[in-house]
């Protein structure tokens, strides 16, 4: 929603004032964005694995690999 309102803003023809600012604020909301989505990926991928390495039969034959997870 965020990212939206700023595109709308960097639209805008009155914008020359605070340009520079709308444009750090811009660039921080993508670099959170992108952040957030790599974060939820991790997050995915740790739940997925996490039920494989918490199943008895994969813990004896990969003990090395469960202790690490």
């Amino acid at each position: 929603e965020s990212l939206i309102t700023m595109t709308i803003i960097r639209g805008s023809p009155y914008v020359g004032p605070i340009k520079h600012a709308v444009n750090d604020w811009s660039r921080r909301l993508n670099l959170f964005s992108h952040t957030l989505d790599q974060w939820l990926t991790c997050q995915r991928k740790w739940i997925y694995l996490e039920s494989i390495f918490s199943a008895t039969d994969i813990q004896r034959q990969l003990p090395n690999e469960h202790h690490v997870f």
